[in-house]
């Protein structure tokens, strides 16, 4: 069956290729029940204060404690996430990913905030809106998807991306039909040190459909997609306290 069905789906199939996940996100925003809100706030400002997150069972009891909601209350609002895609969880119990923006495993891309606190990332889309997101500032290191040594790092204050090394840093955002779920499908695409990575990869996989972002448009569309995204989630991220 499908990840997405019914109004969900039709909001994605008029986005382009490759950005049918930011708007499916930014639809999941005004739907999401307030108290399923709360608790991946909750979860998300536990995982960015301390770089690890409990798993459900753990995470929902001490949720009750804080919040003053039963587990009850709090498990159906974790169902709620689930079925939305803001909460992955692996057959162990334990949560694989989060808010359409980070993995608890290790990814080849991060973000780094002060104290050198480090959250793992899903992919591109959530390196472009992360610190919007949660109104942080920090720097996005990642390693070239189509591999070699060297480091990217996108400079970021809590409005969003403000610079990038190299500054021939660009982007592929992978395209997504609805079919598997939104965690899953981010992990797809990737960052790229140059526009020569980025075509060479692409001719090497002329399956994968998607938004190539070359360079030269990475300052304009890049960063707004990122601030309109974190826009999105921040709306959803800051029902409990902030991330400071």
């Amino acid at each position: 069956m499908p990840f997405v069905t019914g109004e969900a789906l039709e909001a994605i199939q008029g986005a382009p290729p490759g950005l049918e996940i930011a708007r499916y996100w930014q639809y999941v925003a005004q739907q999401l029940p307030e108290r399923a809100a709360t608790l991946l706030s909750h979860a998300v400002k536990g995982l960015t204060s301390r770089g690890w997150i409990h798993p459900l069972d753990r995470l929902i009891d001490t949720s009750a404690e804080h919040l003053g909601e039963t587990p009850e209350a709090l498990h159906a609002a974790a169902d709620d996430l689930r079925r939305l895609g803001l909460l992955s969880v692996g057959d162990d119990g334990r949560i694989t990913a989060l808010a359409g923006l980070f993995s608890t495993e290790p990814t080849d891309i991060a973000y780094v905030m002060g104290g050198d606190m480090k959250v793992y990332l899903l992919g591109p889309l959530a390196a472009l809106a992360v610190s919007r997101a949660l109104g942080r500032s920090g720097e996005v290191r990642a390693r070239p998807t189509d591999g070699g040594d060297s480091r990217l790092v996108l400079g970021c204050d809590e409005s969003g991306i403000h610079s990038r090394d190299p500054e021939s840093i660009c982007l592929f955002l992978a395209a997504w039909d609805g079919e598997v779920s939104p965690h899953d499908a981010t992990r797809g695409g990737g960052l790229f040190a140059d526009d020569d990575g980025l075509y060479a990869w692409q001719e090497a996989r002329p399956d994968v459909h998607g938004m190539p972002l070359a360079s030269m448009m990475f300052a304009m569309a890049a960063t707004e997609l990122g601030r309109d995204l974190g826009e999105a989630l921040d709306g959803i991220l800051h029902h409990v306290g902030n991330y400071a």
